[in-house]
């Protein structure tokens, strides 16, 4: 805010009147465009609410005016006074254009909002009228110096207007003024021909009088439509864009195009290809008018696209994806139209469903004699197939419980109560009488079978007992004997015996381990002798000797030979491996000569690649080539320069001939005549006048025809020159190419050389190894294994064993006694034993002593002999009584001991068997609801009644299960349902498929609109808008893309209240008037036009865009373009027809503080127009 700086005015006459009150001045005349500087007066004034702010705004302007404005001596400070009002409510859009439209003293900007402080105040002001946010030109750019017009459009002969400004420069803002008529459209054709090779306007008229072709002059001035007619730009930097005028063909017009030449600017802009990006900085008056309100979406969008090449990837992702969402939408459509057309189907089938009704008829029969727990519910209106089908089901249930288990039921119930009334027992009474005699007989027969049974446990349990007691005396008998020999000598023999077993066991385990130890010396033993008399034999043996050493000496003579053979290996690979990089090496060079080319013929030079070609010529064949290059464009453009004057010769040939023909008729009928009836030049006479006019044309087509044969001479010359060069360049070529193969099968072959060296050299060294693999194999066969084989290491290997031979000699000596030692021991043990074993052998000859022995060995050693004895004596004793007391028992049975089992267990077998007769039928009984003669007649006649309702049901129910046309219904009816189900299911996926798809569309779609925002900066456009200020609630301008219904790609330009606002966004064509919708139109043009960046030249093109703006309009505009001028170096250059607009602008923008230029079509010294230069 280091701009602002706040000014003493009397604040006691505007504190009654507002809140506060401040008076600022701005530094102006900043940036590219300044040329001095200057003040604005800013005035804030902050009401306490609308009232105040009403009463009382026109006398603070007043005061303004007459107390400082008054004062104020420079034009441009008088101009540049702003009134800010400050109030925080809404005053009425009435009073807001009433306000901010009055015009005198200061430029008016109402704010309905209330501030924190001073500095916010004036942040929110500075941004309001001062600020705009646009970016710096990127690159270098190049402004217009002049612009010439020769015989185009309005201009009859030669016009200049030179746009440089007071400080020499190219002006940075240009307005032309001039009335309606004065050709200020046809100066920024001329701009836009230069630039395009063509006037869009004019090219979209054409294209509509198709039908009735436009013919004559478009381009050309209407009087001067057979002269040349040209645009010319000359540039700051001296360069010019020149693009001359077609001419005008017989019957047509001249509005194709004309490609401009190298010298004419074509390096400057470029091809004619993308000319569309021209656009951007070219705003024709009847673009602005129309782009709103007569452009189609559709139609704008083409044009913005256009302009925006970079976005081509963004466009195609955003029509690729809506054409991906519209098949996914038709496909959606086609689903519901499907299933549209099967409802109506499916209505038609429930018109016709007699069998469902008939169905239904027989189940409400069937309910009336069925349980209401068996009934079957089938409602036609709510039915389906799947219905129908359990129902079905149903009734199969039915019939098979019907038929399998009820009419059964009922045939046993009737069969099992006509038998109990045929019956012996034919009442409850009976039946109990008869059960009771019969239980009670059986009782009987079972308390005879029990004292059986006691019989014969007892005499089991005397068996027992006396088994028991021979068991107690086979134990008692052996120690009843050794009571007999005496406890204390068996034991003591017991003990003998056990320590001569003992001793005899020793000393045969000892006898085994010296058995063991002599076989293992013995074995040693004679190991030691044929070892000892194999190192012998080899130190004995003088001839072994030699041949071992001669051995060792071959294998170590061999290794070396191996390691100095694989050194010349090594060596010969090294020389392979270097070949192989010269042979490598030398291809890829012959490769490389071999893409070096130059054309065959001279015509094709402009495709030649120099960068292969130089490394192969030298300068002198190169600055040969390239002279070749340059004479053969140089005589190709005269000779097509050459044909075209031909051409126009040609047809100037046929006009002067018609003409003297129609001469030499004249002339042959005035004879008198000696002056040409068309230049006037006299002659001698009329012979030579007719002779003169007979020869018209034949020089100059005879010297024409000279010079094009002399142009094709050069050029066969030229041909036949570059022949040779070409002759020459393909011999140097192949030469080299020669060389490099000579060379290569020289290497090649000292390569074969080396491998075939290499292959003997592995041959060798293969044989060596199996030299030396054989002598070390007969080496170890004679168990000689060396570490090395040399004479060293064996001498060490056969004193090593000499030391061995006499250590193995004494260890011999060591185990032959050993041995001698063992076999006095295994004597002397042998004899031990044979006299241990004749003690034991006395032990065993007394036989009952033996046995007693053998019988406590098997008794643990804690056995007492008295004890056990008298323990069993004991035994024996109970054992007895008991017996006697079981004997006893015995007697009291012994009259049921004649009982036969068998009898009495038939007797209680057919005792259960009656039981269990009347237990059946006294179950069966149960049937009856009464078991008497009376009762059972009353159940049989209810069982016969419900059996026929039974039946009744199951004619019915077969009948139901007979209905086929309720299923054929059905089927049909499913069928479409399942039909729609499916189409159901489908316009479920594909709805979901439709949302996936569109939230891709919209990602699209939101990414092609951000990216159009920032390319053309719409945060530009809203702040020109915003600036103009057309409308009071309107302030914000966005872009929205959508498509038409014939799936074509649409641009719309909406208007809302501020920006990202959350309320409507309204089409500006719809609601606002012809001023608003150009000034919308106008915004979004200029806001393209200052983003675009990429162009070589920056002069933005304006024809009259501001005719219908109203006085505050103008200002708004003016400092918007102030603004852009302290911010931005661009060149804007624009036109007016309203006087008005050009006075306030030229005070705004006074040329004295800003490089600007005012320019007066009709009276300027800027302006050059020579009507006669034609």
């Amino acid at each position: 805010m280091d701009k602002w700086k706040r000014q003493d005015i009397n604040n006691l006459d505007f504190k009654e009147l507002c809140e506060s009150f401040y008076y600022y001045k701005r530094k102006m005349g900043y940036g590219p465009a300044a040329i001095e500087e200057y003040d604005a007066n800013v005035f804030i004034c902050i009401f306490k609410d609308k009232e105040q702010l009403i009463s009382n705004w026109e006398k603070i302007n007043y005061m303004i005016a007459f107390r400082v404005q008054k004062r104020s001596e420079i034009i441009i400070e008088k101009s540049n006074f702003y009134f800010c009002l400050f109030v925080n409510e809404s005053i009425g859009s009435d009073n807001k254009s009433r306000i901010q439209g009055n015009s005198f003293c200061a430029k008016k900007y109402i704010f309905e909002e209330k501030l924190m402080n001073e500095k916010e105040y004036l942040e929110r002001v500075d941004a309001r009228i001062f600020s705009l946010e646009i970016e710096k030109t990127v690159g270098e750019t190049f402004k217009i110096n002049r612009i010439e017009l020769q015989n185009f459009r309005r201009y009859e002969g030669n016009l200049k207007i030179d746009l440089t400004g007071k400080n020499k420069k190219p002006s940075a803002f240009t307005l032309i003024y001039a009335p309606n008529g004065y050709g200020k459209t046809s100066l920024f054709d001329g701009l836009e021909y230069a630039f395009k090779g063509e006037v869009e306007r004019i090219v979209d008229l054409i294209k509509s009088n198709k039908d009735q072709p436009l013919k004559g002059a478009i381009y050309h001035n209407k009087n001067c439509a057979d002269k040349p007619a040209y645009s010319q730009i000359e540039l700051e930097d001296g360069r010019i864009i020149k693009r001359n005028v077609a001419s005008i063909k017989d019957g047509k017009n001249d509005s194709r195009l004309n490609q401009l030449g190298k010298n004419s600017g074509l390096n400057i802009i470029g091809s004619t290809m993308d000319k569309e990006k021209w656009n951007r900085i070219i705003l024709p008056h009847d673009k602005i008018d129309t782009f709103i309100s007569a452009y189609t979406p559709t139609e704008r969008y083409k044009e913005w696209m256009k302009s925006a090449p970079e976005l081509e990837a963004e466009r195609e992702n955003f029509i690729e994806s809506y054409k991906a969402l519209r098949d996914k939408e038709i496909s959606l459509e086609k689903i519901e139209k499907e299933i549209k057309e099967l409802k109506k189907e499916l209505t038609k089938i429930e018109k016709s469903k007699v069998a469902v009704i008939q169905l239904g008829k027989l189940c409400e029969e069937y309910n009336a004699l069925a349980k209401s727990e068996d009934s079957l519910f089938f409602n036609e209106t709510k039915s389906s197939l799947e219905i129908y089908n359990n129902l079905l089901n149903k009734i199969a249930k039915r019939i098979r419980y019907i038929k399998g288990e009820v009419l059964t039921s009922y045939d046993l119930k009737l069969e099992q109560g006509k038998n109990i009334r045929n019956g012996k027992i034919r009442d409850a009474e009976s039946l109990e009488f008869e059960l009771k005699n019969v239980e009670d007989k059986k009782q009987k027969f079972i308390e005879q079978k029990d004292k059986y049974r006691k019989f014969v446990n007892i005499e089991k349990d005397i068996k027992t007992i006396e088994e028991k007691f021979d068991q107690l005396k086979k134990k008692k008998d052996p120690l009843d004997t050794i009571y007999e020999l005496g406890i204390e000598r068996v034991e003591d023999e017991k003990n003998r015996y056990l320590e001569l077993n003992k001793e005899i066991a020793g000393i045969e385990k000892t006898e085994k381990y010296f058995e063991l130890e002599n076989k293992k010396s013995e074995k040693a033993f004679n190991d030691l002798i044929k070892k000892t008399t194999e190192i012998q034999k080899i130190i004995d043996s003088k001839e072994m000797l030699i041949s071992i050493e001669e051995k060792i000496e071959t294998i170590s003579k061999e290794k070396k030979n191996i390691l100095i053979k694989k050194q010349d290996i090594r060596r010969i690979k090294e020389a392979i491996n270097k070949f192989d990089e010269l042979i490598k090496l030398k291809k890829k060079e012959s490769e490389r000569i071999d893409t070096i080319k130059i054309p065959r013929n001279i015509s094709e030079l402009s495709i030649i690649k120099w960068a292969e070609v130089e490394s192969f010529l030298s300068n002198e064949e190169q600055m040969q080539l390239k002279t070749y290059e340059n004479c053969w464009r140089e005589l190709k453009k005269e000779l097509e320069v050459r044909e075209e004057i031909q051409n126009q010769e040609n047809k100037i040939a046929e006009e002067t001939k018609k003409i003297c023909e129609l001469g030499s008729e004249f002339l042959l009928n005035h004879r008198e005549q000696t002056s040409c009836p068309l230049c006037k030049e006299p002659f001698a006479n009329w012979e030579e006048l007719f002779e003169r006019v007979n020869r018209v044309g034949k020089t100059t087509e005879k010297e024409n025809r000279e010079k094009r044969q002399l142009i094709i001479n050069h050029i066969n010359e030229l041909d036949i020159e570059y022949e040779k060069f070409y002759n020459m360049f393909f011999s140097k070529k192949e030469n080299e190419q020669v060389k490099r193969l000579d060379q290569l099968i020289i290497y090649e072959r000292e390569k074969n050389n080396k491998e075939i060296q290499l292959g003997n050299l592995e041959i060798e060294i293969d044989s060596l190894r199996k030299k030396i693999q054989l002598n070390e194999e007969w080496l170890e066969n004679q168990d000689i294994i060396l570490n090395e084989y040399s004479m060293e290491e064996w001498e060490m290997w056969l004193e090593n064993k000499k030391v061995e031979c006499r250590k193995l000699q004494l260890q011999k000596d060591e185990l032959k006694k050993k041995i001698e030692e063992l076999h006095t021991i295994r004597q002397n043990n042998k004899a031990h034993v044979e006299i241990k074993s004749k003690q034991k052998e006395s032990i065993i000859d007394n036989s009952k002593l033996y046995s007693m022995i053998l019988f406590l060995m098997e008794k643990p050693d804690e056995f007492d002999v008295g004890f056990e004895r008298n323990s069993l004596k004991t035994s024996i004793e109970l054992l007895r009584t008991e017996e006697k007391k079981k004997r006893n028992d015995l007697m009291k049975y012994k009259e049921c001991g004649q009982i036969d089992e068998m009898d009495i267990k038939q007797k209680v077998s057919e005792c259960d068997t009656e039981i269990a007769n009347l237990q059946e039928l006294k179950k069966q009984a149960c049937i009856f609801e009464n078991f008497s003669p009376e009762g059972m007649e009353k159940s049989i006649n209810t069982w016969e009644k419900e059996k026929k309702n039974y039946e009744a049901q199951l004619e019915l129910l077969y009948e139901m299960r007979e209905e086929n046309g309720a299923r054929t219904y059905f089927e049909k009816y499913t069928a479409i349902c399942k039909k729609i189900e499916n189409q159901n299911k489908n316009l479920e996926n594909k709805v979901l498929q439709i949302r996936k798809v569109k939230k891709s569309y919209e990602i699209e779609k939101n990414t092609l609109e951000m990216k159009l925002k920032d390319y053309f900066s719409q945060t530009i456009m809203n702040e020109i808008y915003q600036k103009i200020d057309p409308h009071e609630i309107m302030k914000n301008v966005t872009y929205h893309l959508n498509f038409n219904e014939k799936d074509e790609p649409q641009l719309f330009i909406e208007v809302c209240e501020g920006e990202e606002s959350s309320k409507e966004v309204y089409r500006p064509e719809t609601y606002f008037s012809t001023a608003q919708l150009n000034t919308v139109a106008f915004s979004s043009f200029f806001g393209r036009a200052l983003s675009t960046n990429n162009l070589p030249v920056k002069t933005i093109c304006i024809d009259d865009p501001i005719g219908h703006f109203d006085d505050m309009n103008i200002l708004g505009f003016t400092d918007m373009v102030r603004c852009i001028l302290e911010k931005q170096d661009c060149q804007i250059i624009m036109s007016t027809h309203e006087e008005k607009v050009y006075q306030i602008m030229k005070r705004k923008l006074d040329p004295n503080f800003y490089n600007t230029l005012f320019i007066q079509l009709d009276n300027s010294e800027k302006v050059i127009w020579n009507r006669a230069n034609c």
